[in-house]
């Protein structure tokens, strides 16, 4: 029997360029259980022209070493997808060439790229027809993240919306609080249901009207908003607290529902920013059942990530300390 909870279920983490340790652990978990590995996307980037979100935690232009990385990811078993969201580049930043040499090189070891800007889209496409681009998230939070806005929006408008996308992207992240409120009532309208991407455990603010500028003072260097959340600042100054009657966070019913009723089969992990054991625990909830022969690997899998993090030239010195030190005083969290 699987000790996978969810099988024919793909799932996206946020580990490329920040967690690079916990890939190589889940493969090696999945080779000692005997496990077929599921689809498996990792995402991230590196500062980049065309990066967006929460880049790594170290800079790095050394095209070398992210070929050596991408390579290494994909050997254990992983699609490395690149987060090319930057939702402001300019026709200039097309020509970086720093982010087309890494372009040329992921397309042609079958990566993919989530894209939020319509011209690098086009740059993408243009120059590989072929290159696998993911909707991203930041798609409809720019467009339906306003309350008021969202308000006077006819009904369906967000149906519609990710239907055109559906039309050019080959999977299409929805909003967390659209994937609750409404995918299973318009789960027979979308265009193709099995292309949906949801996030699973969104931490943010329901229906925050803050949430676009949040990330973008993330994304600038020296902000006091990078990597946090601002929900201690904009709950007092806005009176979003009647908003916060539910979460976005979802239980184990509502994933069941989106798997076996409605058809979703691309589910995807936020956590770049966590500290990476407590992120590693994560994981294992979400993908294993916490039971059986999963317990018994469990051991062998904590010290193969202490190994890996001890020998793995891609992991900054900083977070072995990091990891080591939290593994050390709080062995049981995993």
């Amino acid at each position: 029997m699987s000790v996978l909870k969810y099988e024919n279920v793909s799932w996206n983490l946020p580990l490329m360029f920040c967690h690079d340790e916990i890939i190589f652990t889940l493969s090696y978990i999945m080779k000692e259980l005997g496990e077929k590995m599921p689809t498996m996307y990792t995402y991230g980037s590196m500062f980049s022209k065309w990066a967006g979100g929460r880049d790594s935690s170290f800079i790095f232009f050394d095209r070398g070493f992210v070929e050596d990385l991408i390579l290494k990811i994909i050997d254990a078993g992983f699609v490395p997808t690149f987060t090319f969201t930057n939702p402001r580049v300019t026709d200039a930043d097309l020509q970086d060439e720093f982010s087309n040499h890494i372009l040329d090189f992921g397309v042609k070891n079958n990566c993919e790229f989530i894209v939020s800007a319509d011209n690098l889209y086009n740059h993408i496409k243009s120059r590989y027809p072929e290159a696998k681009c993911v909707a991203s998230i930041l798609q409809a939070k720019m467009e339906f993240h306003d309350l008021r806005k969202r308000a006077m929006q006819k009904a369906g408008s967000e149906l519609l919306f990710y239907n055109n996308l559906l039309e050019k992207f080959d999977r299409v992240v929805v909003r967390p609080e659209y994937s609750i409120s409404s995918l299973e009532k318009d789960a027979e309208q979308i265009k193709d249901i099995k292309k949906i991407e949801v996030l699973i455990n969104e931490t943010c603010i329901p229906g925050c009207p803050m949430a676009v500028a949040c990330y973008n003072s993330k994304n600038k260097l020296g902000s006091p908003y990078m990597s946090r959340c601002g929900r201690d600042i904009f709950t007092s100054n806005m009176g979003l607290e009647k908003s916060l009657n539910y979460t976005l966070m979802s239980k184990k019913e509502f994933i069941d529902n989106l798997i076996y009723n409605v058809g979703v089969k691309h589910l995807k992990i936020q956590g770049r920013h966590y500290h990476p054991a407590f992120l590693f625990s994560i994981i294992m909830q979400y993908i294993f059942k916490t039971d059986g022969g999963f317990q018994s690997i469990m051991p062998l899998a904590r010290e193969k990530l202490k190994k890996i993090i001890k020998s793995n030239e891609f992991i900054p010195l900083e977070q072995k300390y990091m990891v080591e030190t939290f593994i050390k005083d709080n062995v049981e969290i995993m």
